[in-house]
């Protein structure tokens, strides 16, 4: 009441000063305190702004899809070049299939027919006018080869699609059209308000003949010049020949390139593109790539194509819906579209069947030294550039009324000279928990060689005077084994198996070479050991990927 008072005793322009001098203590330390107040609430809102990424809260600005009668949180699209295209399109709710496509837009009236459209995403080719010609300019423009020359430039062709919201993917047929074109972009990126893909085919792929773009440029450029967008990754492939699979050496060379330019650099937004008519048998190679990259996968394709459906439905089987995005011919996409309620039935059921890497049953074990990433996916693992092994999670004490069973799926890749057979895959059954990896492991070991040798011998078992070194030689085709462990208590079944066909070992009643080795454990004491399963390179020189590992019993 009393200061009440004295404020109607002041003028009202000496009010703050009044106010000062009586609660802080006088009219610098009454500055000092708005300063601070102002710093504060600087630092609040900039902490706020990045935790929450951006101004609205991130309860309201959810991209589950669920409506937000139903608890979900309130769907807001997001618009910048760099955005998940399903966080853009919310009407595909989540689900990449959904995403619609306009091809080859590489005309004017091709554009003015997709921007009228009701098309989602826009992709369109772009490489220099006159290209690898003597009348090459530095001008791109919008043309798939084998043309060299288009009714629109790519500074033309932006300036109209940059009016819509719809998503551009760009296609670079050629790496002198790359730098050009990510200036064009550069000069407009803050108007841009739709998601960007920058595509180009770094490397060769299945039957391959023509050259891929240059990888390192490509994506420094891409890196360096606009890097808020999502790229784009594909190989060279051709309908000519037999291959008919993204292969162990094509996936884990793209594994390595991306490693290399954007996840230790600067982490883009990244998708694979494959060509659907390889993806029948490329399945384990694929999930495995993306598993350890975080990319999303895009089919493509062409008119020209033959794209099963069952080969569509069975990697949306295998790929979660909004990590698969189909960006493929009307036709091929129309097929799709009519038998989306489609079940597994249609699937080959020896693809539903296939006896898949287990994660969930190993235990990884590191050397001391290791220092490598594990390549470790969900359903394959690959051996090589580090120092590991797995064990079982569990013991398997084979009895005669339950035996255990062990089988797998291995190629290696880039047998280097190896002259006594010494390089490879080593099982170890009946071995002890080992806490990391070592050497001199105890139990028996069953081994497979890259150049094809197979050998059961009983290792580091002290007192142990029965001593098995049978050994058999594998005819060495394209490095791909199947093989089969069964231990019934009694007796061990080594059985090694080279299918005919490397590229499609899935069929277990396929045609192909054979061997078994067995030995008698009666006699032996091995029978008193642990039952664990510990499998591991020999070194870190085998370079393999195995998609098929799995204990039975």
């Amino acid at each position: 009441w009393k200061f009440l008072k004295q404020i109607k005793m002041i003028p009202v322009n000496h009010f703050y000063k009044h106010a000062a001098k009586t609660f802080i203590g006088g009219p610098v330390m009454f500055k000092r305190h708005l300063v601070c107040h102002a710093i504060l609430t600087i630092i609040v809102f900039i902490t706020y702004y990045q935790l929450n990424g951006g101004l609205l809260p991130s309860f309201l600005r959810g991209s589950k899809y669920v409506p937000h009668a139903f608890g979900g949180a309130i769907p807001i699209p997001k618009s910048r070049p760099d955005v998940d295209i399903l966080e853009h399109f919310l009407q595909a709710e989540g689900d990449g299939s959904k995403i619609t496509w306009a091809h080859a837009v590489n005309s004017k009236s091709k554009l003015d027919d997709a921007v009228k459209s009701d098309v989602m995403m826009m992709e369109a080719d772009i490489l220099l006018r006159g290209q690898d010609t003597d009348q090459q300019q530095l001008v791109p423009i919008m043309a798939h080869p084998p043309d060299k020359d288009s009714d629109i430039t790519f500074a033309e062709w932006l300036d109209i699609g940059k009016t819509s919201t719809k998503g551009l993917k760009l296609d670079f047929k050629s790496i002198e059209a790359v730098e050009l074109t990510l200036q064009n972009l550069k000069k407009v990126a803050p108007k841009l308000r739709m998601p960007i893909w920058l595509n180009a085919d770094i490397l060769k792929g299945p039957n391959s003949k023509s050259n891929p773009v240059d990888a390192e440029r490509f994506l420094k450029l891409c890196s360096e010049m606009f890097p808020k967008s999502t790229i784009s990754l594909g190989w060279t492939v051709s309908l000519e020949g037999k291959e008919r699979q993204y292969s162990w050496a094509h996936v884990i060379e793209m594994y390595h390139t991306i490693d290399k330019w954007i996840l230790k650099k600067r982490k883009q937004p990244v998708t694979i593109a494959v060509a659907a008519c390889c993806i029948k048998y490329s399945i384990p190679q694929l999930k495995w790539l993306t598993d350890m990259t975080g990319a999303s996968l895009t089919l493509w394709s062409h008119e020209s194509h033959l794209v099963q459906l069952a080969d569509t439905l069975y990697t949306q089987y295998k790929f979660p819906k909004n990590k698969l995005y189909f960006d493929l011919a009307q036709n091929h996409l129309l097929q799709i579209n009519q038998h989306r309620g489609d079940k597994l039935h249609v699937i080959n059921p020896t693809f539903l069947n296939k006896e898949v890497f287990k994660p969930k049953q190993w235990k990884v074990m590191t050397g001391e030294k290791n220092t490598e990433p594990l390549h470790i996916g969900e359903e394959a693992v690959v051996l090589g550039y580090n120092d590991f092994m797995l064990v079982s999670i569990n013991q398997h004490i084979a009895t005669t009324t339950s035996p255990v069973v062990i089988n797998g799926h291995i190629q290696f890749m880039d047998p280097k000279p190896d002259p006594k057979g010494e390089h490879g895959l080593e099982i170890y059954i009946r071995a002890p928990y080992l806490r990391y990896k070592t050497k001199g492991i105890p139990g028996i070991r069953c081994f497979l060689g890259r150049k094809g040798y197979m050998k059961i011998s009983l290792e580091n078992m002290p007192g142990e005077k029965t001593k098995f070194d049978d050994q058999l030689l594998l005819p060495n085709n394209g490095h791909c084994y199947q093989f089969s462990i069964l231990d019934d208590a009694g007796t061990l079944n080594f059985h090694v198996k080279v299918p005919e066909d490397c590229l499609n070992p899935v069929d277990k009643n396929s045609k192909g070479f054979d061997k078994t080795l067995s030995i008698d454990l009666t006699k032996t004491k091995i029978l008193a050991w642990d039952g664990y399963v510990i499998v591991s390179p020999t070194d870190t020189s085998v370079i393999a990927g195995i998609d098929e590992l799995r204990i039975s019993q």
